[in-house]
């Protein structure tokens, strides 16, 4: 059966629309030069050192308004204490949310993750506090030690 130049045209047409969307469906991925590293190679990916040696450490406020440390293996296994040192401030509200609801009577939770340079200075931290009652949570990420 041969082919009429009008659906030759549409094919072509077709063809160069599937090209064109295959190269720019990916390239969103690279407008955000932020924490994105879907496409890197991580094992030698900078992303990985930017923010240092970093740590978290959560403390409670109890009703009378004295704050104590929390152990914060008590609450979250050691993966998930890797993932938060990575600072992703999307999961500082959920982790807290986590901690208010295992009861102790808590009125406020804090989240602290503390960076070092590799030559042990201090480089930033990030502070995230969240009122178990309210709800309401505050967030203040890059601070400058």
């Amino acid at each position: 059966m041969a082919q009429t130049p009008g659906s030759a045209r549409v094919g072509v047409v077709l063809a160069s629309l599937a090209v064109v969307a295959h190269l720019l469906i990916p390239m969103r991925y690279y407008g955000d030069p932020g924490r994105d590293e879907r496409f890197a190679w991580r094992m030698f990916s900078p992303q990985r050192y930017r923010d240092g040696i970093c740590r978290v450490e959560l403390s409670a406020k109890t009703a009378d308004a004295v704050r104590a440390p929390l152990p914060a293996k008590r609450f979250f296994r050691g993966v998930w204490l890797v993932i938060l040192g990575k600072g992703h401030p999307e999961l500082y509200e959920a982790a807290l949310d986590y901690v208010c609801q295992q009861g102790d009577a808590m009125a406020e939770v804090a989240l602290m993750r503390r960076c070092w340079n590799p030559d042990g200075s201090p480089h930033l931290y990030d502070v995230a506090e969240r009122h178990c009652a309210s709800g309401m949570v505050d967030l203040r990420l890059g601070n400058e030690p």
